[in-house]
């Protein structure tokens, strides 16, 4: 787990410890930025940790907490269920320093974003106004050491993403703030892996309010996010085609 108000590492042996020390960093204001969650952790899984953490948070009002999936297993099935449990991203193991210092930045950041959004977003201001971020792919081309893979879990990401966006227009027409949580969570997760940052960002906020209020407005329009997801596909259907050449 890495802390928010200084840079610092805190190890858990369980599921049940880092649930434990989650909530006290909470209560004492400092929480964490990321936590990267082992999948095989002895008792409760990381998956199930990762259910209970977000049970949690949802119950007390709190930010959910950037979680991190590091895991032996590579197969876009595994990306799945880590996702639908609760977490954010997907490391596999083993994973270089590089890699690892890459997918802390990118989520600590979200993190102290998603702590001074009340005061600096808007509607038009969805975050530091990139579209797409390149580099997302190869980092999955690192990880993953397989181009076609990475086309699999990109061409995935395409295919679902039209329910994914459904799900989330119907959740907000109905003001089913658990099921537009849920929603924009899913898409959150699969759209940052992939590099569609603007889309990401939107549905962190989305996400954002759904759990911590049952009041507040939504801070955009269904048409807004589809805008963000028009440019996201185009501009990952481009991407694709160097990392398909090289897949052969």
């Amino acid at each position: 787990m890495v802390g928010s108000m200084h840079p610092q590492l805190q190890t858990a042996s369980n599921g049940t410890q880092a649930l434990s020390e989650l909530q006290r960093a909470q209560a004492q204001g400092q929480p964490y930025q990321l936590l990267l969650m082992d999948w095989q952790l002895p008792g409760i899984d990381g998956l199930e940790t990762t259910r209970r953490i977000r049970a949690w948070e949802a119950e007390h009002n709190r930010l959910p907490t950037p979680i991190v999936a590091m895991t032996a297993s590579a197969l876009p099935g595994d990306r799945a269920r880590c996702l639908e449990a609760g977490m954010d991203d997907f490391v596999a193991k083993p994973v270089s320093m590089a890699t690892l210092d890459r997918v802390v930045e990118r989520w600590s950041r979200s993190r102290r974003h998603a702590s001074a959004w009340g005061a600096l977003s808007s509607p038009d201001d969805p975050g530091d106004g990139t579209v797409y971020d390149p580099g997302a792919l190869e980092l999955l081309l690192d990880e993953l050491a397989d181009a076609r893979l990475v086309v699999t879990v990109a061409r995935t990401y395409l295919r679902e993403m039209p329910a994914r966006l459904a799900a989330i227009e119907a959740a907000l027409a109905a003001d089913d703030r658990p099921a537009l949580a849920a929603a924009a969570h899913t898409l959150k997760s699969t759209s940052a892996a992939v590099g569609a940052v603007e889309l990401a960002e939107l549905c962190r906020q989305l996400e954002e309010v759904a759990r911590t209020s049952s009041r507040a407005p939504f801070p955009m329009s269904f048409p807004r996010v589809e805008s963000a997801a028009v440019l996201a596909r185009d501009a990952i259907t481009a991407a694709l085609v160097g990392i398909e050449a090289r897949a052969g």
